[in-house]
């Protein structure tokens, strides 16, 4: 390759005196020269842009003079690895790829060099398990293995999601990339299917095992607004409270002292409300482990402080499960202020729409009993 032509006097001049550098080092044939001449092949057999190589080996004798010999031949076969790999960063347990690179730049600059490069997909793969960053623009750092980013989208396709309904909007961020893992702050959100505006609020995204659709949980999106109100969040229920989204799950949030609310109507007349810091909203469902319910009758209610609440979204029906969890106060009976009854069951099964309601046992369960005792004995 040498003598074939492909190098002309001038750059072969310029790989004599970083040979020489390299020798100067104690640079040995296996593995240091080898990356070394191997990776300057490369720069000529791809036509990359000859700036470009004059800075990549800029930064390569600033290595050979002021750092290790380890550290020179690290910057040589991450350039190895991004010539003919398109790999930003690989190591053993986690790789950064450029999917739909076309061109990049090396640039050298006050002892540092940066890698410039066209919006691109960017593929994260740890354990077999990977996700993509979008279009996503910026510079990377090979000296500090960090990207940094001025754009981006997020998609939620792991979760089976529809990218022209649900995506997340980058704007400034880093990445260390020796992790399969990064945080993103000022992130534009989008949910068409609960909310149509943009929702200002932070991102984090890390590879996990592909398992079922419902556990998987991220991409996450947390809103920095505490309070949304949700007209019809789902037909005739009204949502009040915070916003994010971990994988396919929709979570509403409040807190102890502003719980997150969901109000039932009923042709206009609100009929039931439950109180959490949590919700889980589903295309099918909607759950909260701990939830204080208000069933209205009248000006008068049948309340409980805090239980398993599950409502189907097809058929309309609230299941109201008092699960004995240490984690909410399923152990209390309700209280129905209408009868002046305390009333003591397990599982409160109503279709909204209906009158009736079925108190009793769990369900899938041989017990079922029920105890109502007057409140004013």
């Amino acid at each position: 390759y040498w003598e074939s032509g492909a190098i002309d006097r001038d750059e072969k001049s310029r790989i004599v005196e970083t040979s020489n550098a390299l020798l100067k080092k104690y640079g040995k044939p296996s593995p240091h020269f080898y990356n070394y001449l191997q990776t300057v092949e490369l720069f000529f057999n791809t036509d990359h842009p000859t700036a470009s190589y004059h800075a990549w080996n800029e930064a390569y004798r600033y290595l050979l003079k002021s750092k290790t010999l380890n550290a020179a031949d690290k910057f040589c076969k991450g350039t190895l690895s991004l010539l003919s790999e398109h790999e930003l960063y690989t190591s053993s347990t986690v790789t950064w790829k450029l999917m739909r690179v076309k061109s990049f730049n090396y640039k050298f600059d006050n002892n540092n060099v940066r890698i410039t490069l066209p919006p691109t997909d960017l593929q994260c793969t740890s354990a077999g398990n990977s996700f993509i960053i979008h279009l996503a623009s910026g510079y990377f750092l090979p000296f500090e293995n960090i990207w940094v980013g001025d754009g981006g989208k997020v998609f939620w396709e792991r979760s089976h999601l529809s990218s022209e309904s649900i995506y997340a909007e980058l704007s400034n961020y880093k990445i260390d990339m020796t992790k399969y893992t990064y945080k993103a702050d000022s992130v534009w959100f989008y949910n068409d299917m609960y909310y149509s505006d943009k929702i200002l609020g932070s991102l984090e995204d890390k590879t996990m095992a592909e398992t079922s659709v419902n556990e998987i949980s991220y991409p996450r999106f947390k809103s920095y607004q505490n309070i949304f109100i949700i007209k019809d969040i789902y037909p005739g229920i009204d949502y009040k409270g915070g916003f994010s989204m971990n994988g396919a799950k929709f979570i509403g949030s409040g807190t102890v002292e502003e719980p997150a609310t969901l109000d039932f109507r009923n042709n206009g007349k609100k009929i039931f409300k439950t109180s959490s810091i949590g919700y889980t909203f589903q295309k099918e469902s909607i759950s909260s482990r701990n939830a204080a319910v208000s069933i209205y009758i009248d000006a008068d209610s049948i309340y409980h402080p805090g239980l398993l609440f599950r409502y189907n979204v097809a058929t309309r029906t609230v299941n109201l499960i008092r699960n004995g969890d240490t984690e909410n106060m399923s152990r209390s009976p309700y209280f129905n202020s209408y009868h002046m009854l305390d009333m003591d069951f397990q599982q409160l099964t109503w279709q909204i729409d209906n009158p009736e309601m079925k108190m009793g046992g769990l369900e899938g369960t041989n017990l079922s009993k029920a105890s109502f005792e007057s409140s004013n004995y």
